[in-house]
């Protein structure tokens, strides 16, 4: 085993709870960044790289003036079936009581 490959299973052991360890490995080891996870409540989340719709969704809603919103992504599958995906936008201002 290299050095570098000893190095990062001990980042791994130290830093990322058991449960779930091998998933973490698994994403980070096919290009995603890993931001934060949890072993106990079983989740991750990952520095999302917008792109296609994503993408222009943003770039549509930045040059019609919005400054302050969220566009979250939610893909659920279930029994292996795709369920339920879809992309939520919050506008900060409107939560606020602001002018968009």
């Amino acid at each position: 085993m290299s050095e570098d490959h000893a190095d990062m299973n001990s980042w791994y052991i130290t830093n990322i709870e058991e449960p779930i360890r091998e998933h973490v490995k698994l994403l980070r080891s096919n290009g995603f960044n890993t931001l934060t996870s949890c072993g106990y409540q079983m989740f991750i989340e990952c520095l999302y790289i917008p792109d296609g719709e994503i993408q222009r969704l943003d770039t549509i809603l930045f040059n019609a003036g919005y400054r302050n919103y969220t566009i979250s992504v939610t893909v659920n599958r279930i029994e292996g079936s795709l369920f339920g995906e879809h992309i939520r936008i919050v506008f900060e201002e409107a939560l606020k009581g602001n002018e968009l």
